[in-house]
């Protein structure tokens, strides 16, 4: 690892069928953009490279052994938290692949809230139900 390189000793959570941990690789490249590199036993399995500072998503690679089973999800996942934003597709550079990928990254996200939002009403319930009966 080059002094411009950071190891984090982050496993990536959720894998599939991966036996061992995955750890995540960040550096700048000469252009200044953000290069998220996976790694398994010491070999590179996943690379996103980021654009400038709109926070898009322009090159992305998963080992072909590796894929279908979480990498690029839990590695963009992990971006989003180290860099503490969120990142979004590239309006212009998009396979087939990867325009499906986003599309369900949007749906897990709307579950995700869905989610919440029913957890939420599930706690506030009892308290409106209260005001309801003692105010109407």
């Amino acid at each position: 690892i080059n002094e411009s390189e950071e190891l984090y000793k982050h496993k990536l959570e959720g894998l599939k069928d991966i036996h061992g941990d995955v750890h995540v690789r960040h550096r700048l490249d000469v252009h200044g953009r953000h290069i998220y590199t996976a790694h398994h036993q010491g070999n590179k399995i996943a690379s996103a490279k980021l654009s400038g500072q709109d926070h898009y998503v322009t090159d992305v690679d998963v080992n072909p052994e590796f894929r279908r089973k979480g990498v690029a999800s839990r590695l963009y996942d992990f971006i989003e938290k180290h860099s503490g934003k969120k990142l979004k597709p590239s309006p212009m550079y998009q396979t087939g692949e990867g325009k499906a990928f986003w599309k369900n990254r949007k749906c897990n996200d709307v579950n995700k809230l869905t989610t919440k939002i029913a957890i939420i009403f599930n706690h506030l319930q009892p308290i409106v139900l209260f005001l309801l009966l003692k105010y109407f």
